[in-house]
């Protein structure tokens, strides 16, 4: 009997462990600009989907989380700017003893926005100390009226060009400032003091009513005005000219909100 050897199958090669491979994530995006404008508007609104509410008096400076959009090349700011300037809402403050010019981001945001609340701050009993007279009260409420008023004719200037049906919406909120009346005009001083007083007054309802005259000369805005619709604003109805501003909220379609 014959036996023929068999050879054991070869052992097979050790393998060569190769370390895997890890996805290189790419921060840029060249053909971003070939992508149709719809896809464009897209990206923009998600990066600038938290700036719901902007001040840019306060924080245009800081560079925010999606705004360096704005920072890139021409094409990408203006397409992101409009987009900002469609969905946010810019708040504009006017503060008490502050005559300084407007700055260019917030001049910017007046003219381009679409929706723009322009309110006050620091200019309320609260926020006064008790040495406060009624004359030097009086008087800031005029001057910050004034500010008001500038900005105002910057918001009109931004509608001017625009096409027919274009809205805009801005918000006026002075329920802060007509409160004045609830400093009562003391004794002291004499009749020539409460005199002074009472002008200075009228002065300040002169300055609004201006501001009444502005906001009119916007075909495209929808305004809202917020008051004080609590007891010192009452009492402003006593003051010359008052009746002018109670009938320019009716005649011209003002919104007027009493909170």
């Amino acid at each position: 009997m014959t036996t023929t050897a068999t050879s054991s199958p070869p052992e097979p090669l050790p393998r060569k462990e190769t370390p895997p491979r890890t996805a290189k994530l790419s921060t840029t995006f060249p053909n971003f600009k070939k992508l149709p404008a719809e896809l464009r508007n897209m990206v923009y609104k998600s990066l600038l989907s938290t700036h719901h509410k902007i001040k840019p008096s306060e924080t245009w400076h800081t560079p925010l989380p999606g705004l360096a959009i704005l920072q890139t090349d021409k094409q990408l700011h203006d397409e992101a700017h409009a987009v900002l300037a469609a969905t946010a809402v810019a708040t504009i403050a006017i503060k008490m003893y502050d005559n300084a010019a407007l700055a260019a981001t917030e001049r910017n945001a007046i003219s381009h926005f679409q929706h723009v609340r322009f309110r006050n701050i620091c200019f309320g009993p609260r926020d006064l100390p008790s040495k406060h007279s009624a004359s030097s009260t009086s008087l800031q409420l005029g001057r910050m009226l004034r500010q008001l008023n500038t900005r105002l004719v910057e918001f009109v200037g931004g509608s001017v060009g625009l096409e027919q049906g274009k809205k805009r919406y801005a918000v006026v909120d002075v329920r802060e400032l007509f409160w004045v009346m609830e400093l009562v005009i003391s004794d002291e001083g004499g009749l020539e003091k409460i005199e002074r007083i009472i002008k200075i007054r009228k002065r300040a309802v002169e300055e609004w009513l201006g501001c009444l005259w502005t906001m009119r000369g916007d075909e495209h805005t929808e305004w809202t005005i917020v008051v004080d619709g609590g007891v010192d604003a009452k009492r402003w109805e006593g003051v010359e000219g008052w009746d002018k501003v109670e009938e320019m909220y009716e005649a011209w379609g003002f919104t007027v909100e009493a909170v």
